[in-house]
């Protein structure tokens, strides 16, 4: 839709189902990349939320604090609303308080942040005074209830919820899953390991030769040898006693 998005569609999406990110079929390191970057996008996204809606001590309003850093520079991603194409003049880390810049980035969305280029922002860092502390600006400075929100937060699921877990049990989450995903490797590996086993001993005892074994069928047949050898020997002395001495 042109209406909503001035992006033109190649010829290979056009009727295409449209996905972001790639889909992962094992609970590898990349699943737990994701889970990661998953949970820090909407914790980042809360706690922004919670500021913006905000004042500060000198009843300005709140900014974030939670960005990204761009990987090809030293800018700042503004994540105004949590979608793209918006812009915004109130950060810039590079100019002086009360100085504003336009945010030309076509694509500030959360989705840009990851664990790797996660950030503080950087004016917040320069003026720490820019910190919403209250809901009212005409609160007075004694006034912490946005703080307290801030707080309860992370143990609050109606705050935020993540796999069914408040955000300080994000980390118990993905132990759980290494733990499972650990055991279910370890059973995989002995199974693999005892049908492995039982293949190598049925080829030795088809395709081996046992010592032992051949040995004794050495005695076998070498006694089978002797006995044999002696029948004929006594059948031959039966023979000559027959034509020699009985004149048949």
């Amino acid at each position: 839709d042109s209406t909503l998005n001035d992006s033109r569609v190649t010829n290979d999406r056009v009727g295409k189902t449209a996905t972001t990110g790639s889909s992962l079929d094992y609970q590898g390191v990349p699943y737990y990349m994701s889970q990661m970057n998953e949970w820090l996008r909407t914790f980042s996204q809360k706690f922004n939320d919670i500021l913006t809606s905000g004042y500060d001590s000198e009843n300005r309003q709140g900014v974030m604090m939670f960005t990204a850093n761009h990987t090809t520079d030293e800018e700042q991603y503004d994540f105004p609303d949590g979608t793209n194409g918006t812009k915004n003049t109130r950060y810039d880390k590079e100019i002086a308080k009360g100085s504003s810049i336009s945010v030309t980035d076509t694509d500030d969305s959360y989705y840009r942040m990851t664990a790797k280029n996660f950030s503080i922002l950087a004016v917040l860092e320069g003026d720490p005074t820019l910190l919403a502390n209250k809901y009212d600006a005409g609160d007075g400075v004694e006034q912490s209830d946005l703080l307290e929100d801030l707080k309860d937060m992370v143990y609050d699921k109606d705050q935020m919820s993540f796999r069914g877990s408040n955000a300080s049990e994000f980390l118990q989450n993905i132990l759980s899953d290494i733990a499972l995903n650990a055991q279910r490797a370890n059973t995989f590996h002995q199974s693999f390991s005892d049908i492995s086993a039982t293949i190598d001993n049925q080829r030795i005892s088809i395709s081996g030769v046992d010592e032992d074994e051949e040995a004794v069928n050495l005695v076998k047949y070498q006694n089978g040898y002797n006995l044999a050898s002696k029948m004929i020997q006594t059948l031959t002395e039966i023979y000559d006693k027959l034509i020699l001495e009985t004149g048949v």
